[in-house]
């Protein structure tokens, strides 16, 4: 019993503690990418709220506006609800997981083709548009929008191999 809580005397400290690190890891990874995800999500939010009014994305595309107003303040929810039943020590099954994670992806993959759609429409040409900075938010929210699909698809394939609820 003691050789399993003591290091051997074969291991040294830093063996030991690196072994630990790795454990932690283990441990904490789907955390680390649900903060990952809800960092992400809110940099959306803050890079498109001011971009949607002033270049009319409101009035002229409604679709994209209707499904971008759904997965960026959704997905901010469904992971802080991840975090209270993490909280309360309630399990998450993996399979449940996997299905956000997966929605997540194909919601922000669809929301930033739209977006650059709708970006498309609003600068035909490729003159100087007087709402320059605000197209360039636009393309920050794009940005943004497929590297969270990025790390939806890594959460997936990670709750996939492991296969460990949250």
């Amino acid at each position: 019993m003691s050789a399993e809580v003591e290091p051997s005397k074969d291991e040294t400290p830093e063996e030991h503690r690196k072994r630990s690190l790795k454990q932690r890891i283990n441990d904490y990874w789907q955390i680390g990418l649900k903060i990952l995800e809800l960092l992400v999500c809110a940099t959306c939010i803050a890079c498109i709220y001011d971009t949607a009014q002033v270049t009319k994305i409101g009035k002229t595309h409604l679709e994209v506006l209707g499904l971008m107003y759904t997965t960026f303040p959704s997905f901010v929810i469904i992971n802080l609800m991840f975090f209270i039943s993490k909280s309360m020590k309630d399990r998450i099954s993996y399979k449940t997981s996997i299905i956000f994670t997966c929605a997540g992806t194909v919601m922000f993959v669809v929301t930033a083709i739209m977006l650059l759609k709708a970006k498309a429409d609003l600068q035909p040409r490729r003159f100087f548009h007087p709402n320059t900075h605000h197209l360039v938010m636009l393309m920050t929210t794009v940005f943004f929008s497929f590297l969270n699909a990025v790390i939806f698809i890594i959460d997936t394939c990670l709750h996939w191999k492991f296969k460990k609820d949250l």
